[in-house]
């Protein structure tokens, strides 16, 4: 046994009310101890505290002698649990996707070059009316300035050297903005991305005394630069300063070779940067917004808000979607396609403490089922199919036993079925870490959540999926393929809207026997992954054996078997709605 010292050889800190932690800790629990604080000043401890539970777990799993989260443990958790409520949002990392449209007051965006956005900021959002996940018709952007868009998207594609383009954002009464377009690579991703940021912070005395002082600029050549910034055309330039296009071209020619800019656009890239440094605060990330564009709100009996949505066919035959802890409830273009050619409707749900809709007081599952039979009646479904990607199938299949005329048959995309003990030794590591805490260690499970939250959110939702399938190199393929991109990360930024406590109660439902609740007036199908990393194929074979369900095998797919064969999917919703 050893004393517990913090830093500086002192008690760790205590909100008001903790009690003080016990003198004496086991190797194992002041490892845990340790990194459990640590984690609240560096996110990168993450690895350390899912680490230190694992020793545990190992532990407790060869001997069971002691609990897996005792009262020192507990008392650890809840306190830095309460520390971690009270932190202000971290700082978006450097190396992130959303770093790129961060600490700006004008509207920015990046997106893919199939023109999906993938990072918003609100102002660009609320200007724009877009959303993660959304692809964009590009018509807030000026006609005139398209043909330098497609410029910038064909050096990409064919790995030119052009990384940069002005583009024209018009706003109210044929004023316009100029925007700048600029290719990027993230480290984390699936490859180039287009960013766009419009330059709307206006000129002032200041920024030409900069420019002057900095640079070394003539009076002369501060006009001109700012009349550059409001006007990029040269001979508009020569004309309203009453002198000739060479003389303008010469005084930029002697600006671009003291600010050793390289030519039009990064001058005004480095004037915009100058201006945005003396404007007001930045803009903060978007809220979540649906990425279809058509969100609603049902209430239930108690007041709360159930987000939903649709994709489809208006008005044709009804299906409801329910999504999984990651997944997301967006579909890819080719299914998205395919139900509409089908005249199929797919209601979405965000099930409680997801994107829009309110907490629930109870467990995932009770919590889910009850807004699936809430979103049921309030459309009127009945007799209709449910379809749940990974997990989501769980509360479906708790919502059809309570209400089986509103259900009819369900389908799995991806497997989910109750895991053993078995099935919980084959895990990937991170993956039985947080499974074992959902069922024995809840208070700890949540400092590991808010952790990870923290960590996303610092470090993008990108290097927090790449963590999260880090186990399934089918997943990685199919998640960061560009196709799929921006709707994966619609997806996380769905599940990082709120705080993280519907993802830890989420967890638990890999835990749930629904086989009780299963009827064979309501059959249930798998599309099931090969490579899944979390069900095995065997495990969900034999669950068919016992009679439970049925299942198809995709393969080279993981566990987003809805992004590694969108075809292959859409035609087995077809034959099922």
């Amino acid at each position: 046994m050893r004393s517990y010292q913090g830093p500086g050889g002192k008690q760790p800190p205590q909100p008001d009310g903790q009690p003080e932690l016990p003198p004496n800790l086991s190797d194992d629990e002041l490892e845990i101890v340790e990194a459990s604080y640590r984690v609240l000043a560096e996110p990168q401890a993450f690895d350390a505290l899912v680490e230190a539970w694992r020793q545990r777990i190992l532990g407790f799993e060869r001997s069971k002698s002691t609990p897996l989260e005792n009262g020192a443990l507990e008392r650890t958790s809840e306190a830095v649990a309460a520390i971690f409520a009270r932190l202000p949002a971290p700082q978006t990392g450097k190396n992130s996707i959303e770093a790129h449209v961060a600490d700006l007051d004008a509207p920015a965006l990046v997106m893919s070059l199939s023109d999906q956005v993938i990072a918003i900021n609100a102002a660009a959002a609320d200007r724009f009316n877009l959303a993660v996940g959304r692809k964009t018709d590009l018509d807030w952007i000026d006609p005139d300035s398209l043909g330098e868009l497609h410029a910038l998207r064909r050096s990409a594609r064919l790995g030119g050297n052009r990384a940069l383009a002005l583009l024209k954002i018009p706003r109210e009464r044929g004023i316009s903005d100029l925007a700048e377009a600029e290719l990027i690579s993230p480290e984390t991703g699936p490859g180039v991305m287009i960013v766009i940021r419009v330059m709307t912070a206006p000129w002032n005395p200041r920024v030409g005394r900069l420019l002057r002082e900095a640079f070394g600029l003539t009076e002369a050549e501060a006009a001109v630069a700012e009349a550059l910034y409001n006007d990029p055309d040269p001979a508009r330039i020569a004309a309203d300063r009453g002198t000739s296009i060479r003389t303008v071209r010469t005084q930029l020619q002697c600006i671009f070779d003291k600010t050793q800019a390289t030519g039009q656009v990064e001058l005004i890239r480095l004037i915009a940067l100058v201006c945005a440094n003396h404007t007001g605060a930045p803009s903060p990330q978007a809220r979540w917004r649906d990425p279809l564009g058509r969100e609603r709100l049902c209430f239930d009996d108690a007041g709360r808000a159930i987000a939903y949505s649709w994709m489809g066919k208006e008005g044709g035959r009804p299906a409801l979607l329910c999504h999984g802890p990651l997944t997301g409830y967006v579909l890819a273009p080719a299914i998205q396609e395919a139900i509409h050619a089908a005249n199929i409707q797919l209601f979405t749900i965000c099930r409680p403490g997801f994107g829009n809709s309110d907490m629930g007081d109870g467990t995932a599952l009770d919590d889910g089922a009850h807004a699936i039979v809430t979103l049921a009646e309030h459309l009127g479904l009945q007799g209709c199919t449910g379809i749940g990607l990974v997990n989501g199938i769980v509360p479906l299949i708790e919502a059809a036993a309570r209400k089986p005329d509103r259900f009819a048959r369900l389908l799995g995309i991806g497997s989910s079925i109750p895991m053993d003990s078995a099935g919980m030794r084959r895990l990937p590591p991170i993956q039985r870490t947080v499974f074992s805490l959902a069922r024995d260690a809840p208070k700890a499970l949540n400092v590991v959540v808010a952790a990870g939250f923290h960590l996303a959110r610092k470090s993008g939702a990108e290097f927090a999926l790449q963590r999260m399938y880090a186990g399934s190199p089918a997943d990685i393929k199919a998640v960061f393929d560009p196709a799929n991109f921006a709707l994966v990360m619609a997806s996380a930024s769905m599940v990082l809207a709120q705080d993280g406590k519907a993802f830890a109660k989420d967890l638990a439902l890999v835990h749930h026997d629904f086989r009780k609740s299963l009827r064979p007036a309501c059959p249930l199908h798998f599309l099931s992954g090969r490579l899944d990393p979390i069900f095995s194929v065997e495990q969900v074979d034999q669950f068919a054996r016992e009679g439970f369900c049925t299942y198809s095998i995709f393969e080279n797919a993981g566990q987003a078997v809805h992004c590694s064969a969108p075809d292959l999917v859409a035609s087995e919703i077809l034959k099922f709605v």
